[in-house]
């Protein structure tokens, strides 16, 4: 059976991938709705990335606080095969999130299971490992960080946690990965600024230069 190579097909077609990160309740879902709505409207082919997280927990796995590592491996599997199934669909990609804050979540997972110090490494090294391949080989184009604007967040969600130290707390672990991840030397990255909320849509639609 003859395998697909993503990689010649990204750079045959110029596929564009767009994605939003950050902790849940932040705005990411919006801004990736309201950024496909544009370019749709401009006249791009645009797909916009479902949450893998959601469908992992449809299959009936726990995810949020009472996540396991089996969950968050199949997060982030399914995210790495959606992004390349639906990278030969469309012109332009948007995402509402990225491997890298899935890996953040593992990350907490894994903290949280109280392992010994060489078994924790090597776990990280591994899925590491995975989220660097992918960053490297199907890199995002833009990648844009969504702040915590505001203690208060979206209850009426039925998937994600209420729990605003849950989301302080996966708020802190991607800030300092941040600081040291390779995203990719093409790869423009936006940090959102967090005291102009109402400019979010705008700064967006400046940084990649689209008609929409």
């Amino acid at each position: 059976m003859r395998t697909i190579n993503f990689k010649f097909f990204h750079f045959l077609l110029g596929i564009m991938k767009i994605s939003f990160i950050g902790t849940h309740g932040v705005g990411k879902t919006g801004l990736a709705w309201t950024l496909a709505g544009n370019l749709k409207k401009g006249g791009h082919s645009v797909d916009l990335l479902p949450e893998a997280a959601r469908i992992i927990a449809d299959s009936g796995l726990q995810i949020n606080e009472s996540s396991t590592e089996k969950a968050q491996n199949l997060i982030l599997k399914k995210q790495i095969s959606m992004e390349n199934f639906y990278s030969l669909k469309c012109e332009i990609l948007v995402c509402d999130r990225a491997v890298i804050d899935n890996f953040v979540y593992l990350i907490r997972v894994l903290k949280k299971m109280g392992l010994e110090k060489t078994l924790f490494n090597k776990k990280i090294k591994f899925y590491e490992n995975i989220v660097n391949n992918h960053l490297k080989k199907y890199p995002y184009d833009y990648l844009f960080h969504v702040p915590i604007i505001t203690e208060k967040f979206n209850v009426k969600d039925l998937y994600r946690s209420k729990n605003p130290e849950f989301r302080k707390e996966i708020d802190i672990l991607l800030k300092d990965y941040l600081k040291n991840i390779n995203t990719g030397e093409n790869t423009v990255f936006t940090e959102l600024p967090k005291n102009k909320p109402n400019s979010w849509n705008r700064i967006v639609r400046d940084t990649i230069k689209l008609d929409i």
